[in-house]
């Protein structure tokens, strides 16, 4: 088991990549998004979990708020550390095991992350492997979020890859259902009315 190789406070002051006014712009909707993906995560788990994997995490915006939300401790993971928050980082490689011990979270968390994954049946069996409970968080494909991903990818992680596997509720029923998880699915809407995508919520239980 590796514990996190960054300390609080490493990740403060850090420069944001992109053009100022733009990123500023992603940080306020990232913000809105992250308070709406907490209150979504206590909703569907029911009570606040203690300890929390948010994999995929990102500049550590969204984990920030699930800590303030959830009161316990946020872990992050990523393949590189984007961090803008003073959190816990480790870590991860792409399709590598996670390097956390069997259920060592009572939740682990994809926040906006399964769509930039191939092989996502692979990513959630190794989240599941960590963690007690999974809480997806994924917004509702159409044309203006692929636009929108991809120009979010490029001012803030310097050309992420795009999204390649979105789902919409059906999809993700059918998805799930094949591959014999016991999940829940369901439709969130938007967290204001002029925010411009709507989302959905899974959580995935162990059988």
């Amino acid at each position: 088991m590796n514990e996190p190789n960054r300390t609080a406070g490493q990740g403060k002051n850090r420069r944001r990549s992109g053009p100022w006014p733009a990123v500023r712009f992603l940080d306020v909707l990232t913000v809105i998004r992250g308070r709406f993906a907490a209150d979504c995560l206590l909703r569907s788990l029911g009570s606040a979990p203690r300890r929390i994997l948010d994999l995929g995490s990102g500049s550590g915006v969204v984990a920030d708020l699930l800590r303030e939300r959830c009161g316990g401790e946020v872990v992050c993971s990523d393949v590189a550390d984007r961090l803008t928050r003073d959190l816990p980082f480790v870590r991860v490689s792409e399709s590598g095991n996670l390097p956390f011990a069997d259920r060592q979270f009572e939740a682990v968390c994809l926040i906006d992350v399964l769509h930039h994954v191939a092989d996502q049946k692979g990513l959630i069996d190794r989240a599941l492997r960590v963690g007690e409970r999974l809480f997806i968080f994924e917004v509702r494909p159409g044309r203006l979020f692929r636009w929108f991903d991809q120009a979010v990818n490029r001012l803030r992680y310097g050309g992420l890859a795009p999204a390649v596997t979105a789902r919409d509720l059906d999809d993700w029923r059918s998805f799930l259902a094949s591959h014999g998880y016991r999940f829940s699915v369901r439709s969130v809407g938007r967290p204001s009315p002029w925010y411009p995508f709507d989302h959905l919520v899974i959580v995935i239980d162990h059988v």
